[in-house]
């Protein structure tokens, strides 16, 4: 009885550590400056692991092409998401949608609190970018015609900040989950976002720790 009690808590185990992968906790500031953060969001990332992350960002005619699966653009809105290439966790952040006449610009920063980043994509290599050790710097520009954007490759237990200077043309801010749709985030310049990866490991064990103890309290009443 209690090997079969085991087994299954095995198979829960890998069954939580599958669901659990790609997930990502997304926070704001209560208001800019403020360094208190409130959790808005927990989003999984979209699956992208057949091919690179400039793949699945497929930049075309100057514009994020996304593969099928990924989001679509959205028109005056900057939308963020985490997609699983093959070399491992990208942040991809998309500017306007392609071909809507609008115009528009936006200075951001993104800075790694924890883990690693290295730039896969840019979207227009003429814009003004530059890295100061764990900060990205872009300045973005789009015409009617065209997305703007980047992607980052990411890696370890990484935690970013994500916060504009400026921007215009802009009425939305959307982070994206893979099967969930998008939730509204809050913008505005000089207020910081955050993601954070989840730690699966810890939280599998968490989860296998609990359904241990009751197997076991179970026995003995048994």
């Amino acid at each position: 009885m209690l090997n079969k009690l085991l087994s299954g808590l095995a198979a829960a185990a890998a069954a939580f550590g599958m669901a659990q992968a790609g997930t990502y906790i997304v926070e704001q500031e209560t208001s800019a400056g403020s360094n208190v953060f409130t959790t808005v969001a927990t989003i999984q990332s979209y699956d992208g692991t057949t091919r690179t992350t400039a793949g699945n960002y497929n930049l075309s005619n100057a514009s994020y092409n996304g593969r099928p699966g990924l989001p679509v653009p959205v028109a005056d809105g900057v939308m963020m998401f985490i997609v699983d290439s093959s070399t491992g966790p990208a942040l991809f952040m998309v500017f306007d949608g392609i071909s809507d006449s609008t115009r528009g610009n936006a200075a951001q920063t993104i800075e790694m609190l924890s883990g690693s980043a290295s730039v896969a994509v840019s979207d227009d290599g003429s814009e003004s970018a530059s890295v100061s050790g764990n900060t990205f710097s872009y300045g973005f520009r789009w015409a009617g015609c065209c997305t703007d954007g980047l992607a980052l490759d990411l890696s370890g237990m990484f935690s970013l900040e994500q916060e504009f200077q400026s921007f215009s043309g802009l009425s939305s801010f959307l982070v994206f989950s893979e099967g969930e749709g998008s939730t509204q985030l809050e913008l505005g310049t000089g207020l910081a976002t955050r993601i954070s990866a989840v730690p699966v490991p810890a939280a599998g064990l968490l989860l296998v720790t609990g359904l241990a103890g009751l197997g076991l309290r179970k026995r003995r009443q048994a």
